[in-house]
This record gives structure tokens, C-alpha cells and sequence, in this order.
């Protein structure tokens, strides 16, 4: 996506998450290319990931994404890091989650 989209840091990552990924990958070996994506599983927005996507990319080919799910693949960093993101920003506080249709006034 393109950087004038809010969709581009929509795959937030709290940062005990991102050092807990940062440490597996120095510890385990894992390959320096073509890397691993960590990532939360869910996005930062109160929409979804389908509104989302049509707002601000509607001419992109996408498969469907149910709910607020992220629109890329974490499986590497499952398979290379054994890792998942354990913190979601709307488990911490629904209302820190990003409104799109805010953006629209």
C-alpha cells in the first residue's frame, strides 16, 4: 500500500512483542533472507479489514480477510521465530483502536 495510506501501519506491534520476536531471531539461527514479518494479528482499526481495504485501496486484488485481521501472512515468523504476538491493542483499550471515519472529517 501506498505511504499515504493509514493502512500501511495498520499491523500495529506492541513493543514487548517486537523484542520478544527481535531476541528469537538473534538466538535461533534464523535466515538473514528473505526475513519473517511480526506482526499483531489483528489491526489497530474499529472497522474492518474488508472496510479498510475498499476505503483506501479498493483497485487492489485482495483476498477476503474476515473480521479485523491483518491482510498478510504471519506464518514465518511462526515457522522461523516460533513466535506470535501475544498483545493486541484493542485487548489493552478498545478506545485507542484507530476510527476511520474520523479520517473523513
Amino acid at each position: 500500500m501506498n505511504s499515504s495510506s493509514p493502512m500501511e501501519d495498520e499491523n500495529h506491534l506492541d513493543g514487548r512483542d517486537s523484542a520478544t520476536a527481535t531476541l528469537a531471531a538473534l538466538t535461533q539461527g534464523t535466515p538473514a533472507a528473505p526475513g519473517s514479518l511480526a506482526a499483531a494479528p489483528r489491526t489497530y482499526l474499529r472497522q474492518t479489514t474488508q472496510e479498510a481495504l475498499q476505503r483506501f485501496a479498493p483497485k487492489m486484488p485482495s483476498q477476503p480477510v474476515p473480521g479485523r485481521d491483518v491482510p498478510v501472512t504471519l506464518h514465518r515468523a511462526v515457522s522461523q521465530l516460533d513466535f506470535k504476538a501475544t498483545i493486541a491493542l484493542a485487548d489493552l483499550d478498545g478506545d485507542l483502536c484507530a476510527d476511520l471515519d474520523e479520517l473523513d472529517q
